[in-house]
């Protein structure tokens, strides 16, 4: 292991996060790969790859933040992540096998839950436990 690939990770929502429906904003990081991060894209439920909006450069190996809009409607969805970096590299769909495991760096994804309730749940249970 020599180099290190390009990575993106969505950090907000989290994993199996309850959401209203509208207007929101899917954050997360990008890191690695030969010339920085290039490019991040957004997928939701393996539609078309969307652009992501990229924060400033702060070099080859820095971590870079980036952030897409995204208008949730109810249901369960798949929001899927994959950097490209300057080289043109971009995250692989899946896992690429080696001996050791190591390098993993295949499309990141989290499942979310889109319901119209979600906001209630979440201050009736904070209320209960009060």
């Amino acid at each position: 292991m020599t180099a290190l690939p390009v990575h993106a990770l969505v950090v907000d929502p989290g994993p199996h996060a309850a959401l209203n429906p509208g207007a929101t904003t899917v954050r997360g990081v990008a890191w690695g790969g030969t010339g920085g991060v290039e490019r991040v894209e957004i997928r939701i439920d393996g539609g078309d790859w969307l652009p992501a909006q990229l924060g400033p450069s702060r070099g080859a190996y820095a971590r870079r933040f980036w952030t897409a809009p995204w208008t949730a409607t109810a249901g369960r969805h798949h929001i899927e992540v994959r950097a490209t970096d300057g080289t043109g590299q971009a995250q692989p769909e899946g896992v690429r096998w080696n001996p050791g495991g190591y390098a993993n760096n295949a499309v990141h994804g989290v499942a979310v839950s889109v319901d119209a309730q979600a906001g209630a749940h979440l201050v009736t249970g904070a209320l209960r436990s009060s």
